[in-house]
């Protein structure tokens, strides 16, 4: 996925991708621009106490949040973006699906 530069922003964009879908029916790739949903998603854990400050929650070693770039057509995750300690921006993609049963 090119151009990972939307950490932080929300709605909908034209995304290049390129995923390997394996289906019991066979094989396909789907390649070129797609449309994306970006959702972002953060969490913080807030103590039961009441008095203490609130805390992160990171997400699969992310911190403060992290967007995800959703397919509109199938719905899957095609990658998701946000900050890690001691490296910086990370963006991890979706390069293959297996689908397990179904078509």
């Amino acid at each position: 996925m090119r151009g990972a530069g939307a950490h932080g922003r929300a709605g909908f964009e034209q995304r290049r991708v390129e995923v390997e879908e394996l289906r019991p029916s066979g094989r396909s790739v789907r390649t070129g621009l797609q449309q994306v949903k970006l959702v972002r998603v953060s969490a913080r854990a807030i103590p039961a106490t009441g008095n203490e400050t609130a805390a992160d929650l990171a997400v699969l070693g992310f911190q403060g949040g992290v967007t995800l770039l959703i397919d509109t057509t199938t719905g899957l995750p095609l990658g998701m973006m946000g900050r890690a300690d001691y490296v910086g921006t990370v963006t991890a993609v979706l390069t293959r699906v297996l689908y397990q049963g179904g078509s």
